[in-house]
């Protein structure tokens, strides 16, 4: 059985306004099509996959930053070497190139206010430092991040926190004193009445073909909407400690730092919780090896596992769904838990699960 939010996830894939920052012609997308990918989805994933274009290069014309900066017009931009300071991206359209840079600051890094694109070519690093805790990279607009290098991410908060996260065939290595990846829709926060939240506002973390490495004291990747993992990834996470060496009743329920986690949207002034029913961790690929303190993998509403080969460590829950979960291919592996599963409906129709 297909999961009912299959199709409303690969629309916000479509729709949601990374693709549209990256590509200029891509369409939309009516998308009820009984959970088979119409032909517009199909286009946007290539796309989407094809970001980085194979060999990456520094497109000609770009401006080069060599000091503490705000952009204030779309363009390409490159950092290349040792900068310390913050990047501000007060524009749509821009793309920051990296290309064997290292930046520091005590504060944020990269600040945008615009979705934005970040493509690394070569081995670079961001780091900050303030001890009250700062977002390392903090986008309120869509971040995609691509190209053949790797990013290491060094933060006393968040390692990256934007209204969506996408990240395309790249190598991220995140140190995080908070979440890893924290992809958050900041308008429901400020909402005074309760939001009806939808794929396409965002909250959502997209990883394709990507390698991403995360030690984190709280959540590895968390997310308002959903966190889907498709094709050759390879997705490895160490959350809140990682699992205790004993597990009781007890240390499973004070437990924190889930491994991945999509759910608990809050809004208003409060903080009030939306109760939704589109909360969402998809995995129909890759290599996910996860040891967290708390639930392994967590979604406020459904989980579907179709693909890969994922491997369990917990002090806590492996699988923890509130709504449905649905296994129908892949390789699980639970090697420590408190509780295996725990789901308000399960159909496992195929797939390996092994404790």
């Amino acid at each position: 059985m297909k999961s009912k939010f299959f199709t409303r996830l690969l629309i916000a894939i479509l729709a949601a306004a990374f693709i549209a920052a990256t590509f200029t012609a891509c369409g939309g997308s009516d998308g009820k099509d009984g959970g088979e990918k119409s032909a517009n989805v199909k286009a946007a994933e290539e796309r989407v996959a094809d970001i980085s274009g194979g060999d990456v290069a520094i497109p000609s014309g770009a401006t080069h930053i060599t000091a503490e900066i705000t952009l204030s017009e779309p363009g390409n931009y490159y950092v290349d070497s040792v900068l310390n300071g913050k990047i501000t991206v007060a524009s749509s359209g821009v793309n920051l190139y990296l290309s064997g840079a290292t930046i520091t600051n005590d504060k944020k890094i990269i600040d945008s206010t615009y979705d934005m694109t970040v493509t690394l070519i070569g081995d670079n690093s961001v780091t900050n430092s303030n001890t009250a805790g700062s977002n390392a990279i903090d986008c309120t607009g869509n971040l995609v991040i691509n190209g053949n290098g790797a990013l290491s991410v060094n933060s006393t908060k968040n390692g990256i926190k934007a209204k969506s996260i996408s990240v395309v065939d790249a190598t991220l290595n995140i140190d995080a004193d908070k979440d890893g990846l924290h992809a958050e829709v900041d308008e429901y926060d400020d909402a005074t009445s309760e939001p009806d939240p939808d794929y396409v506002d965002g909250g959502f973390v997209y990883i394709k073909n990507a390698k991403v490495t995360a030690i984190s004291a709280e959540d590895g990747i968390t997310a308002d909407t959903f966190v889907y993992i498709t094709g050759n990834s390879d997705v490895d996470i160490t959350a809140g400690g990682g699992a205790p060496a004993t597990i009781t009743e007890t240390t499973a329920a004070s437990a924190s730092g889930k491994g991945i986690k999509a759910g608990a949207i809050d809004w208003g002034a409060n903080g009030t919780d939306i109760v939704w029913d589109g909360y969402l961790v998809y995995i129909d690929g890759g290599t996910l090896d996860i040891n967290s303190n708390d639930d392994a993998l967590h979604s406020d509403s459904e989980t579907v596992i179709s693909g890969g080969n994922i491997t369990l460590s917990t002090g806590n829950k492996a699988l923890n769904t509130d709504g449905q979960l649905t296994i129908s291919g892949g390789k699980i592996t639970i090697n420590k838990c408190y509780e295996d599963i725990d789901a308000g409906k399960s159909d496992i129709a195929e797939g390996t699960i092994v404790k």
